[in-house]
C-alpha cells in the first residue's frame, strides 16, 4: 500500500505564495530562484509519501511537474466547501475587529486554516499537509 497525502487548496496556495515571495526576493539579491513547488514535493517523496490527491480543479497558477505526473490523483472538494467555509467563518467571526491587533488577526486566520486542514485530511482519511507549523498556532489566546 502506498502512502498518500491530501494537499489541500489552502496549501496549494501556500506553496505559489512562497514561490512567488522566493522569486522577486531571489530577483532583488541577484540569487538563483529556488523552486518552491518542487522543493515541497521533493521533500515529501523523501520523507515517504508516494502520492498526493491534489484538488481536481487546481486554484493555483503553478502546474505540476511532469516528472510528478504518475504521482498525483485529483479528488473533489466540492462536498467539503460549504463546511470549510462555514469553519473559517465561525472562527474568524468570533474576533472582535476592534480589540484585535493585525498580528492577532493573522493567528486566527492561521488557526482556522488549519482546522480547515484538519477536517480536510479527516473527510479523505489521509494525512494532510499543512503549509504552517502546528506550533506557531498556540500563541492564540481566548480572552473574554
Amino acid at each position: 500500500m502506498s502512502r498518500q497525502a491530501i494537499i489541500s487548496p489552502h496549501t496549494l496556495g501556500a506553496i505559489s505564495a512562497y514561490r512567488m515571495v522566493i522569486r522577486d526576493i531571489s530577483e532583488v539579491l541577484g540569487d538563483p530562484v529556488i523552486d518552491m513547488q518542487r522543493l515541497f514535493y521533493a521533500v515529501m517523496i523523501q520523507s515517504g509519501i508516494e502520492r498526493f490527491q491534489l484538488p481536481e480543479s487546481p486554484s493555483d497558477d503553478s502546474p505540476i511537474p511532469t516528472a510528478l505526473s504518475e504521482r498525483i490523483s485529483r479528488v473533489s472538494f466540492e462536498a467539503l466547501d460549504p463546511t470549510l467555509k462555514g469553519l473559517h467563518s465561525v472562527v474568524t467571526g468570533a474576533m472582535r475587529a476592534d480589540a484585535c491587533a493585525e498580528s492577532q488577526r493573522r493567528e486566527v486566520q492561521d488557526l482556522a486554516f488549519f482546522l480547515q486542514d484538519l477536517y480536510v485530511a479527516a473527510s479523505f482519511r489521509r494525512p494532510d499537509v499543512p503549509p504552517l507549523s502546528v506550533a506557531g498556532l498556540f500563541r492564540v489566546r481566548v480572552s473574554s
